[in-house]
């Protein structure tokens, strides 16, 4: 009776939380989990885009000022090393005759940053929800086509000796594990399932241990009659589907484009050559920004590498809509201060004439 308690508290429950329902709901009308999650990314990240778009024109608003202002700050502190208090109120005051504004540039960073981060680490709690139970789930209905019922519930020891017994069943029950499968997994391309990390170290089906932690399985449900009951039902699918879950792809994919996206990102675009004598902020190449560069997307591949594969899909379709909008966003700033500048001068240009 071992077994049939075992599956009896086996019963899935649908997780709780705002993302599970949200990806259920994409899901619901787009098959393909892992099209959903890509879909979904694209929602959130069209949301943020007005976010993204003002904080990008404070920043290089601020940093324009920053440049013009910037040999008139070498001055002050070549005139006030000495005296740090003095240096701070001259340049204090020289930031307000320029408008500049160092606070409201950096809260506004902050913000985008923190809602960002939010979103990014929430998503991954749910996607993690939603893997545990689509696992958990995905068994429950491979026991119940073996054993040719509905529900879980349905299942009697009865059940259980008759199918063993009888080979010809076993047989039958077999074949309908593997129907079961094949219409309840989900993959993606050369992944097989979404729910595992995209991993040539990584098998599609789980072994029993692997499963037990996966759903986070209490000691006393790990009994003996539980892993041969799981490996019954599983070694039926592990003979007949491949060894590895992937190759690998989204965790390189993820790091490449996490460097292009932070290269892009700190890359100038305008329209048309600026001369030699234009005042062009450009950010300096520390090793602060090097680090950061690299530091941020092998971050992202380590999420990638040891998680679930639809997660990875979210970080990649992320970076590929920052690579495509960074330079339009960019190129738009340019043609506004392009406009902005345009007006000032003819606005210089009435005033002088009034005079």
């Amino acid at each position: 009776m071992a077994i049939i308690n075992f599956m009896s508290n086996l019963l899935v429950a649908q997780p709780n939380g705002v993302w599970p329902k949200i990806i259920m709901m994409f899901n619901s009308q787009i098959v393909n989990y892992a099209l959903a999650i890509m879909a979904l990314t694209l929602v959130i990240k069209l949301l943020m885009f007005p976010i993204d778009f003002f904080n990008r024109k404070v920043t290089r608003k601020n940093s324009k000022i920053q440049a013009e202002i910037q040999p008139e700050i070498d001055v002050l502190k070549k005139k006030y090393g000495n005296d740090q208090k003095v240096l701070n109120e001259k340049t204090m005051a020289l930031y307000k005759k320029h408008n500049y504004n160092v606070g409201g540039s950096c809260l506004i960073t902050l913000i985008a940053l923190a809602l960002s981060m939010f979103i990014f680490f929430t998503l991954f709690s749910g996607l993690n929800k939603m893997s545990v139970y689509k696992i958990e789930q995905q068994y429950e209905d491979l026991r119940c086509a073996y054993y040719n019922v509905e529900t879980i519930d349905q299942i009697t020891q009865e059940r259980v000796d008759e199918i063993n017994a009888d080979a010809a069943k076993s047989e039958e029950a077999k074949q309908r594990v593997l129907t079961e499968y094949q219409n309840t997994k989900e993959s993606f391309l050369w992944i097989e399932n979404v729910w595992i990390a995209d991993s040539p170290f990584a098998n599609p089906v789980q072994n029993f241990d692997k499963y037990a932690k996966a759903i986070n399985m209490s000691d006393e449900l790990k009994t003996d009659q539980a892993k041969a009951e799981y490996e019954k039902i599983y070694s039926i699918v592990d003979e007949n589907t491949r060894d590895q879950n992937g190759y690998l792809v989204i965790t390189i994919l993820t790091v490449g484009l996490g460097v292009l996206q932070q290269w892009i990102a700190n890359k100038k675009y305008s329209f048309k050559k600026k001369k030699k004598t234009d005042n062009v902020f450009k950010e300096p190449k520390t090793k602060s920004n090097i680090l950061t560069m690299i530091l941020m997307p092998v971050l992202l591949g380590f999420f990638a590498f040891m998680y679930n594969s639809v997660f990875g899909l979210y970080m990649i379709v992320g970076s590929v809509f920052s690579i495509l909008t960074t330079p339009l966003i960019n190129n738009i700033l340019d043609v506004v201060e392009k406009k902005e500048e345009e007006k000032r001068k003819q606005k210089e240009k009435l005033t002088y004439s009034r005079k």
